[in-house]
């Protein structure tokens, strides 16, 4: 197994995904990383980062029994498929998601990015705060809970009052 292949591998391990959920990117301008390496030598690899999304830095050493014959620092760029809530039309400042306005979409994403709307049932009915532009992301910190009433508006309100007998015991 090349170093690459080693690499996305273990990527995809530590994303717990599919490999068909994950691009992975390797690269570098040594030829040893796609090379298979010779019969009783093999590539030990340690990731530097703490994230397997984004930009992932590897140490590697190929090694033959107990010996290092090379060590290298590799760089991954790694993207995950992630379900988002998109724009079909623009939103002005004030306008109302509606459900005919956005779709859900699968999206690669280089970072975990937990304000993105995964559903449209969360986004529906929500004011936008900004103008958003059609085909963008929605985001929970662009949108607000619509108002009811504006303010200082004059309100109807209806009230029933029931009154119920009370039976001694």
């Amino acid at each position: 197994m090349s170093l690459a292949d080693l690499i996305k591998a273990r990527i995809i391990k530590e994303l717990a995904a599919k490999p068909e959920d994950v691009q992975v990117s390797v690269e570098t301008i040594n030829q040893l990383v796609a090379a298979i390496p010779a019969a009783g030598r093999q590539w030990l690899i340690r990731p530097l980062t703490r994230t397997f999304l984004g930009t992932v830095q590897f140490e590697a050493q190929l090694v033959e029994g107990e010996k290092s014959l090379q060590r290298l620092t590799v760089s991954a760029d790694v993207e995950k498929k992630a379900r988002v809530v998109v724009t079909t039309q623009a939103l002005g400042r004030g306008d109302v998601v509606t459900a005919a306005g956005v779709e859900e979409r699968e999206v690669m994403l280089d970072r975990e990015m937990p304000t993105l709307f995964g559903s449209v049932d969360d986004a529906v009915g929500l004011e936008a705060k900004v103008p958003i532009a059609a085909g963008t992301r929605l985001d929970q910190r662009d949108l607000k809970a619509s108002e009811m009433a504006a303010r200082g508006a004059d309100m109807t309100v209806v009230s029933a009052l029931v009154k119920k007998a009370l039976t001694p015991a």
